[in-house]
């Protein structure tokens, strides 16, 4: 599209060498007694299919966010007490089609246009999904977080440029296999990576999965003592 509308936009422009017309006179028609308004027509199909182009570009950039946010919702099973595990795998494999099938259609700067920034949208799906878990199944976390380094290190040839968000991200689901203890002596030792409401989250599913947890050390306490933490350290978010 993009292609067709500058060739149209070539020769029905005046300024171009390309110029269909290359002598107009002020009569209706040229000196090769072609219609002006027929030139004209010519301009305006050349802006539309440029315009066309311009959407459909927009479009696959909208496209592969959707589908992000698609794989990586939480379910109408989730929804009604049936926890299911993020589609991590199959956004992997909608995500690598997509580009492939870019690569011989679109220039390279169009395809980074497209693809910039899809860590930081999987990133942030993947972090609000936790919200959803209820109790740690140790098998399905150690899955996800297998599905994401994959899916890191795909996003990362395709940009050529390595996934920061996404190595939080899987940073964060191994998380939820540490004790609350760990949880906050982490943050002392290496700063907050997270932000507040996600440690909170953190530590709520850890509190309700593990029952071997010390029952003097309540949910409350260990809230407290990450509101203390936080406040004398500097906090960097993941999004």
């Amino acid at each position: 599209m993009e292609w067709i509308g500058k060739k149209i936009n070539e020769i029905s422009n005046p300024e171009s060498k390309h110029y269909l017309v290359p002598k107009l006179n002020t009569s209706k028609t040229d000196n090769n007694n072609l219609p002006l308004s027929l030139v004209e027509t010519l301009h305006q199909l050349g802006k539309d299919f440029q315009e066309i182009s311009d959407n459909i570009l927009l479009y696959l950039y909208l496209e592969v966010r959707a589908q992000s946010i698609y794989y990586l919702l939480p379910s109408f099973e989730s929804a009604i007490g049936n926890t299911t595990e993020p589609k991590v795998l199959d956004l992997n494999q909608s995500v690598s089609s997509l580009h492939e099938a870019m690569l011989n259609a679109i220039s390279n700067s169009k395809s980074q246009y497209i693809f910039e920034g899809l860590g930081e949208v999987m990133a942030k799906s993947l972090v609000n999904y936790t919200r959803n878990i209820e109790t740690i199944d140790e098998i399905a976390i150690r899955k996800i977080i297998r599905d994401i380094t994959m899916l890191k290190y795909n996003i990362a040839a395709m940009l050529g440029a390595s996934q920061v968000t996404l190595e939080k991200t899987v940073h964060y689901y191994e998380l939820l296999l540490c004790t609350p203890k760990e949880i906050l002596e982490e943050i002392l030792e290496k700063g907050a990576g997270f932000s507040e409401a996600e440690y909170l989250n953190l530590l709520q599913i850890v509190h309700r999965s593990n029952k071997n947890i010390e029952e003097t050390t309540s949910l409350q306490n260990d809230l407290n003592r990450l509101s203390d933490i936080l406040s004398q350290t500097k906090q960097t978010f993941l999004i």
